[in-house]
């Protein structure tokens, strides 16, 4: 009987550090992940924020802030259609 456990007991303990091993590995990934998207968070709040402050000074501007924008947006983009075609 002490033989046959001295036999599997190298089987055994490879088992058991294997799957030690293989839960290490998936926390360390998972602690990674968590890092990884609490800064994309991060970022897409500091995004949000300044899109905020810019939507709010444009609002304070008024409209013909906005319409002069939009005519440099149109002419931007005529300048790159002609840019295309030429």
């Amino acid at each position: 009987m002490i033989e046959r456990d001295a036999r599997e007991f190298p089987d055994y303990w490879m088992d058991m550090n294997s799957t030690r091993v293989q839960s290490d590995i998936v926390q360390e990934s998972r602690d990674q992940w968590e890092v990884e998207i609490r800064k994309l968070l991060h970022e897409v709040s500091r995004i949000a924020v300044r899109a905020l402050e810019h939507a709010r000074a444009a609002k304070a501007e008024g409209g013909s802030a906005a319409e002069a924008k939009l005519s440099r947006l149109k002419t931007i983009e005529e300048e790159l259609r002609s840019m295309m075609v030429g």
